[in-house]
């Protein structure tokens, strides 16, 4: 039960960039009909947003959203959806992890407010993860909260959905070493597909799949290894270089570095200048 416990809480931890504890989740329609999200990202908060959106009569033209990320799942559900139905994104203050790999990046039109933070710091296909389940397993597992996220779900939630199911009881009932063996088939078989799903999302957008990773590699090792950062950022031209399109400001020029956040989150700007190793994924 006890390394069940400790990889359970690795891996429904919060992508958290920012001064949380944030409050799980808000979600409503807004006087102007706009959709409002501010919070973790889950399956739950997205079926809210969902069912808001589906229920309106008027369709919402726009999500505005504050949220440091959460499980990686649910971020790559909720941008799939804001790519199909067209929906635009604004950010007011600071938008990180899921949020900023998967729901910004997949809106067709995206806003930022004049302060308003984007934040990264690796994503699905991010090559420890498989490392930190191991780590967990034996239970030497320690980090920092500001890695990539995923949720494991029980067999009794909606199957269809989940992408790591199993029965709670069943897994409890094993012995130790059968328990691990269990878990460790279970998330590589997770984490292939998810990180397959990571890249086929970005292919669809048309954007670098390895925009959440740059800040990991070649000469931004040692910031992404000292812990001393939330994450990373790109200017907006690099952004465009990569494949994200239609980003507008509202105010004058952007300028996150006036915002809190990113102060205290000691955010680091990747630039595309600088050499990546073979311009390849080797991230930590």
């Amino acid at each position: 039960m006890l390394t069940r416990n400790i990889l359970l809480g690795f891996l429904v931890l919060i992508c958290g960039c920012t001064k949380e504890p944030e409050k799980d989740y808000s979600v409503w329609l807004d006087r102007k009909n706009a959709l409002r999200f501010e919070g973790r990202i889950s399956a739950e908060s997205f079926n809210k947003l969902k069912s808001l959106y589906n229920s309106s009569n008027i369709k919402p033209s726009i999500i505005r959203i504050k949220s440091s990320g959460g499980d990686g799942k649910a971020g790559l559900d909720m941008g799939e959806w804001i790519h199909n139905t067209g929906i635009s994104v604004r950010v007011k203050d600071y938008c990180a992890s899921a949020c900023a790999n998967y729901v910004f990046l997949s809106a067709g039109s995206k806003y930022l407010d004049e302060s308003a933070v984007l934040i990264w710091h690796g994503g699905l296909n991010q090559k420890n993860l498989m490392e930190n389940v191991e780590s967990a397993l034996s239970d030497t597992y320690q980090r920092s909260s500001h890695e990539a996220s995923i949720n494991i779900n029980s067999s009794k939630g909606d199957s269809s959905q989940d992408t790591c199911p199993w029965d709670n009881a069943l897994v409890d009932a094993m012995q130790e070493e059968d328990r691990k063996t269990f878990i460790r088939t279970a998330m590589k078989k997770c984490l292939e597909h998810l990180g397959k799903r990571e890249k086929d999302f970005f292919v669809m957008l048309g954007i670098d799949p390895n925009l959440p990773y740059y800040g990991q590699q070649g000469d931004y090792i040692p910031q992404y290894q000292s812990k001393k950062h939330k994450g990373f950022d790109y200017s907006l031209d690099d952004l465009k270089e990569m494949g994200v399109k239609n980003i507008v400001v509202k105010g004058s020029n952007w300028s996150p570095e006036k915002n809190k956040t990113y102060r205290e989150g000691n955010i680091y700007r990747v630039k595309l200048t600088i050499p990546i190793t073979n311009n390849k994924r080797d991230s930590y």
